[in-house]
């Protein structure tokens, strides 16, 4: 009892000093050399071994702990319930401290497929989130968020500010590896520079296992984080002498709801699509057994001066298809009886929430919600378009409004616009199937039909652009190296080209491995980890033999 009374008044070396001396007085009666009172001892050891930093002992009180419950369960005692699902999630907390990322999320994960409502009830969830970030599972920990969280009747606006944090993270990623490549760093530049990107982390990383210390073990870590802070900072510093700053510009602007609603104009409003793995569990099959996973899309409604919204709009798989059927319907001529049907999917519930006076439309889609183009959704009928009614712009992730704006205010040069149109494709004749690096788009060509009339919309952004300067491209010698250089000193870009989607076989193997790993962490595969390498912008001489690889822009290389 003493123990129990230290333990909740966060003494944890009496505390363990306690639950040593009634371990020894038990040992003394049933002859053994150090016993536990109870399993739930060996967790009350366990948190205070981790308060005061031996996460390793704290690791080996957990498995006696579990170990003494399985003898129990085996002997014929009713095993406590509450402590056999908790220890798993403690596990997950104190692995998360120590800085094994990827075993704390593994191990937080696996709880939350068997008993979900034991993270929120222990508060866990704020470090199990954090691990799922540093152990790169971004999709996990935002599965988990909407899955878990959202449906225990939480605050919508706290979800959603814990799932912006994934939007964007991957793009992010991948749009700073594609800048490293253009850059062509020397050696001694991208030494520098990885080692900035692991200061940053590790400042993240202490500063989280600081907030969660108690003691001497907390000056400790604040200490270190003070630390690792001034040599970030020394790095930084030699990143803008060298001219590398760009690298990171807008990584490191927060984002939030409230954020985004103090971006936002009068009459603008944000659908962020957020797609995810949900996970369901029978109340009459408990366990493992009675998990389903299953693929769904979410829409966020943010808009000024208005409360959050939230959507559930279906599963992928129904408006997956009716996306492809009104992409057939439009390329065929056939009719709108998909884009109605879709319409009433996406489109119609979100209609009814949105304000009054709203004027544009900001969208953030997220899946094959991509491909879909909401200037030519049907809205009240089917024969009358949304881009009757509201102004439309697309965004790779809620976070690029916030960056941009941000950017924009903040940039003393005039901005310069890059405008791309009326590309020569080539002719398809005499194609040659070869296995290059772009290869994957192959299968998705068509007999791809040039676009004049991108000429005149060139021409109407050269006459009226004003604001800096402008720079138009057409015709053959559009390549990925061109337009490449021309996008890293850009702010505004105008493309006027077709879009390509990967072959249907990649887009399926993405699909099926998050569908059949969904706790696990799955390999680092192009196009699996990767969606933005399954799709493409078309350039000049696309058609042409052997041209592929300077003339499939992937996304990532636009990002």
């Amino acid at each position: 009892m003493r123990a129990e009374v230290l333990f909740a008044e966060a003494k944890w070396r009496p505390c363990l000093q306690s639950l040593d001396r009634a371990a020894l007085k038990l040992a003394e009666g049933v002859g053994a050399s150090r016993v536990k009172v109870n399993p739930s001892h060996f967790r009350y050891s366990a948190t205070c071994l981790a308060a005061l930093g031996d996460y390793d002992r704290a690791l080996e009180e957990i498995d006696r702990a579990e170990a003494a419950l399985a003898d129990r369960q085996k002997a014929g005692y009713r095993a406590d319930y509450f402590l056999s699902a908790t220890l798993p999630a403690l596990k997950a907390q104190i692995l998360m401290a120590k800085g094994d990322y990827g075993s704390a999320a593994e191990c937080a994960l696996e709880v939350a497929r068997r008993e979900p409502q034991v993270l929120v009830s222990m508060g866990a969830s704020r470090s199990i989130h954090t691990a799922t970030r540093w152990a790169l599972q971004w999709e996990r920990g935002c599965d988990l968020l909407m899955s878990v969280e959202q449906p225990a009747n939480l605050d919508l606006n706290r979800v959603y500010d814990r799932v912006l944090p994934y939007r964007g993270l991957l793009f992010r990623m991948v749009a700073r590896d594609a800048k490293l490549r253009r850059a062509n760093l020397s050696d001694d530049d991208r030494r520098i520079y990885r080692e900035y990107r692991d200061k940053q982390m590790a400042v993240a990383r202490l500063a989280f296992e600081a907030e969660l210390a108690e003691g001497p073990r907390k000056q400790e870590l604040q200490d270190a984080v003070g630390e690792a802070e001034r040599r970030r900072n020394e790095l930084e510093l030699r990143l803008r002498q060298r001219n590398l700053s760009w690298i990171d510009k807008g990584d490191a602007v927060p984002c939030s709801g409230q954020v985004l609603k103090n971006q936002l104009a009068e009459g603008e409003v944000l659908l962020d699509f957020v797609e995810y793995c949900h996970h369901s569990w029978d109340p009459e099959r408990p366990g493992v057994e009675g998990h389903r996973a299953e693929e769904r899309y979410r829409v966020y409604i943010v808009a000024p001066h208005t409360e959050l919204q939230s959507i559930e709009l279906g599963t992928c798989a129904e408006i997956d298809a009716l996306i492809d059927g009104w992409r057939k319907e439009v390329q065929s001529g056939a009719g709108v009886e998909c884009g109605w049907k879709l319409s009433r999917k996406l489109w119609h519930p979100v209609r009814s929430r949105l304000p009054k006076k709203t004027q544009r439309l900001l969208v953030a889609p997220a899946g094959k919600i991509a491909l879909v183009s909401w200037a030519a959704l049907p809205d009240r009928r089917p024969e009358v378009p949304l881009l009757d009614r509201f102004e439309l712009t697309y965004l790779p992730y809620p976070g690029y409004l916030v960056e941009q704006r941000t950017s924009l205010e903040e940039s003393p040069n005039p901005p310069h616009c890059l405008a791309v149109g009326n590309l020569e494709y080539g002719s398809r004749q005499g194609m040659e199937l070869a296995e290059v690096r772009r290869g994957d788009f192959r299968a998705s060509l068509r007999d791809i039909a040039p676009l004049p009339g991108t000429q005149r919309e060139l021409d109407a952004i050269a006459r009226y652009w004003s604001r800096g300067s402008i720079e138009c491209l057409s015709g053959k010698q559009v390549t990925v190296s061109r337009l490449s250089k021309s996008l890293r000193r850009s702010q505004f870009v105008h493309i006027a080209t077709h879009g390509i989607l990967a072959s249907d076989e990649s887009i399926r193997a993405f699909r099926r491995l998050r569908r059949d790993r969904p706790w696990g962490r799955p390999p680092f595969v192009a196009g699996v980890r990767n969606p933005l390498s399954l799709m493409a912008l078309a350039l000049s001489n696309v058609c042409r033999p052997n041209s592929i690889d300077e003339s499939v822009l992937l996304a990532e290389e636009v990002a």
